[in-house]
């Protein structure tokens, strides 16, 4: 019996890690490895072997690597600031509570324009460095996604072979 809720926990951290990879604040990818390789061990390593697991640890480094430097790279590329890219994350959160599926594209926009305000910026320069926040941490989360569902396409893979 308690191996199969330690199974059915693996299923759940997975899952709860490809709403994490679009949720702001929730380690997404980390939850599916962790998931996996929790399945993997409580099932002998046999259809999910170390090296399986060794290749989504570097998966996982890579889509965390990717979303923190393409959201970096889009908000600098359009000067954003400190406070800006504060703004993002904070209004990702904020946005994610209040408007549950719009607030997380609304929210990362919102606070980098308010951020670049508070920075001293004017509306319209603040506006552009907003948007081009904004599109860096979609393309990030775009990744990241990408990646989160290659983890559980090749894990389920592993486990129908």
């Amino acid at each position: 019996m308690i191996q199969y809720m330690i199974v059915v926990f693996a299923w759940i951290l997975i899952g709860s890690g490809l709403l994490g990879v679009i949720v702001p604040g929730l380690p997404g990818l980390p939850f599916i490895l962790a998931g996996i390789s929790l399945y993997a061990y409580q099932t002998g390593f046999h259809a999910i072997t170390s090296e399986f697991i060794v290749a989504m640890a570097a998966l996982t480094v890579i889509g965390t690597a990717a979303d923190y430097l393409s959201s970096l790279f889009g908000a600098k590329r359009f000067g954003a600031s400190r406070i800006g890219m504060w703004g993002a994350f904070i209004g990702g959160i904020i946005g994610l509570f209040l408007l549950p599926i719009w607030g997380i594209i609304a929210g990362p926009l919102a606070g980098a324009i308010l951020g670049e305000m508070v920075a001293g910026n004017k509306s319209g320069k603040a506006a552009s460095i907003g948007l081009g926040t904004f599109f860096g941490i979609l393309t990030g989360t775009l990744l990241k996604f990408a990646i989160a569902v290659s983890m559980v396409s090749l894990f389920i893979r592993q486990l129908i072979l």
